[in-house]
């Protein structure tokens, strides 16, 4: 009886041996399919923060490409707006000269009439 009772309590041992052997492969094939499952999402994570911070240089670059020519046209505008006051300034010079020159004129008149 007693090597039967010691019989019964060894299969149950390796029973529940086996069993906690099954639900530790269980827990290591999930485990791995998780470590799987997350390392492709970090791997696709770092793929998107690569590209987006591609993304990020070339906006970036065209960005400063834009202010560069904007800069550039601002500089342009303003040789342009120089050379056009040094041209009105220049062109209106024999106009006054003139409108003075006429001034003058219409000034003799009412002189020579006072003198009269």
């Amino acid at each position: 009886a007693e090597s039967r009772a010691n019989q019964e309590t060894l299969s149950a041992n390796i029973k529940a041996k086996e069993q906690a052997q099954a639900a530790i492969e269980d827990l290591r094939l999930s485990t791995t399919t998780t470590i799987k499952q997350l390392n492709s999402q970090i791997f696709e994570q770092q793929e998107t923060i690569s590209r987006l911070e591609q993304q990020a240089t070339w906006a970036e670059q065209r960005h400063r490409d834009q202010i560069q020519e904007l800069h550039i046209r601002v500089e342009n505008a303003d040789d342009r707006n120089q050379d056009l006051s040094t041209s009105i300034t220049a062109s209106t010079q024999p106009l006054l000269r003139q409108n003075t020159a006429l001034q003058g004129v219409s000034r003799q008149p009412a002189i020579q009439l006072g003198e009269s």
